[in-house]
């Protein structure tokens, strides 16, 4: 009696403190997982603590740096050739607020490159191994709301703000998430992009007493940010959806389907950020 092939899901972030346990829950529905990690050590550690829980879990560490475009196709190509089709891809890794401008090694302002391009070429590059109703859930920031897009200085070079080049980052991921949504409708799809934001986590390094209590009331635990992705993934959402936490301003609570702002509406904006994503990343869908 053959036994049935279980659904696979492929996560990025997977060594943080939300995505341990999205990987955790992901096991214990039934999936196998596929990390993509940056340092390999690290995830395979994760893994092992998931397994000691879960002494069926199929879990599969490979090598990706979000940093580069020849780590992210090499990642892809691994999965691909494997052979092994997947039904969700979790991109849940968040390059860390740098003061200082950085840049990928492909040249890239680094939050734009990790946080947005790095995410649009994988998806792209997964395609030919999707289910037929595979989704792709991606991650967004509040701040989302208060970015704009400076095509003419994607890489900051007149002048780097860090929570505003954070901000533009996560106010791409949202606008691809719609047009890529949009672009699923058009083709007939039954494929679903998913946009998330997991809230105000408080398991972050403590700044005073003040950063703390702030923690206490207005965010909520890792392990419940990570169950608005967990929802993204399991519940019956259409395609187009955006899951949040359901408390005040959307920094605490369980998941709720809450409307697509409005800064990630515009459909001339969306088409130029696909077209110069690809141009940038060398990866057409």
């Amino acid at each position: 009696m053959n036994t049935p092939q279980r659904p696979h899901a492929i996560v990025t972030g997977a060594t943080s403190a939300i995505g341990q346990h999205v990987v955790a829950e992901l096991v214990n529905q039934g999936y196998s997982v596929t990390i993509a990690a940056r340092v390999v050590e690290h995830a395979h550690a994760t893994a092992g603590r998931i397994s000691g829980i879960h002494p069926d879990a199929d879990i599969t560490v490979h090598e990706c740096d979000l940093s580069s475009l020849e780590s992210v196709r090499a990642f892809c190509e691994e999965v691909n050739s494997r052979g092994r089709s997947w039904d969700v891809i979790l991109q849940t890794a968040t390059a860390q607020l740098v003061p200082q401008r950085m840049l990928t090694d492909d040249g890239f302002e680094w939050n734009f490159g990790v946080n947005y391009l790095a995410n649009f070429a994988m998806t792209g590059l997964l395609q030919k191994t999707a289910t037929a109703n595979a989704r792709v859930i991606t991650t967004t920031s509040p701040t989302a709301n208060s970015a704009t897009l400076k095509f003419y200085d994607l890489r900051w070079d007149n002048g780097y703000r860090p929570g505003r080049a954070f901000a533009t980052s996560r106010l791409a991921t949202l606008i691809q998430s719609v047009e890529y949504a949009r672009r699923i409708t058009a083709g007939g799809s039954a494929m679903r992009a998913i946009v998330t934001h997991p809230g105000f986590i408080q398991e972050r390094p403590r700044l005073g007493r003040t950063a703390a209590l702030a923690e206490r009331v207005m965010g909520h635990s890792a392990q419940a940010g990570a169950q608005i992705a967990i929802y993204a993934t399991t519940a019956d959402l259409p395609n187009g959806s955006f899951v949040t936490p359901s408390g005040p301003g959307q920094l605490r609570g369980g998941p709720t389907m809450s409307p697509i702002p409005n800064v990630a509406t515009n459909l001339d904006t969306a088409t130029r950020l696909w077209r110069v994503s690809e141009q940038l990343t060398g990866v057409s869908w």
